[in-house]
């Protein structure tokens, strides 16, 4: 029996390696453990819905560039039409004023003929 209780004493003073002993821990800690792991659960489901965000942001402004650009060629476009018509009517601005002295050269010069032959059949 001696023996017996010998080579079984060293088993029954080890502790077993697999836990099953119930951990006791103060309540205050085990409720502030709790509460910083909700948080922390809680921190990490935000940054993963802030880091969706993101992408999304990301996604819009490359649009809002891309629309900005976009516009920015179309005005560029219509300030290049925009000078050439002027040009196209400062052109016929230009054809219209010699039309125009052309034509009153030419009523002096009809007047002129008119009121000198009227006093050449006089």
């Amino acid at each position: 029996m001696i023996l017996f209780l010998i080579t079984t004493s060293p088993i029954n003073s080890q502790i077993p390696s697999i836990d099953t002993v119930e951990c006791s821990v103060p309540c205050y800690t085990l409720k502030k453990a709790l509460q910083v792991k909700y948080r922390a659960d809680y921190l990490d489901s935000q940054m993963l819905i802030v880091r969706d965000s993101i992408g999304y942001y990301r996604g819009i402004i490359s649009s809002m560039d891309t629309m900005i650009e976009y516009k920015d060629t179309q005005i560029a476009v219509l300030r290049d039409s925009e000078k050439q018509y002027k040009s196209k009517i400062k052109v016929k601005d230009d054809q219209i004023k010699a039309a125009l002295k052309k034509a009153q050269i030419g009523f002096i010069t009809a007047g002129a003929t008119f009121l000198f032959s009227l006093l050449i059949l006089l």
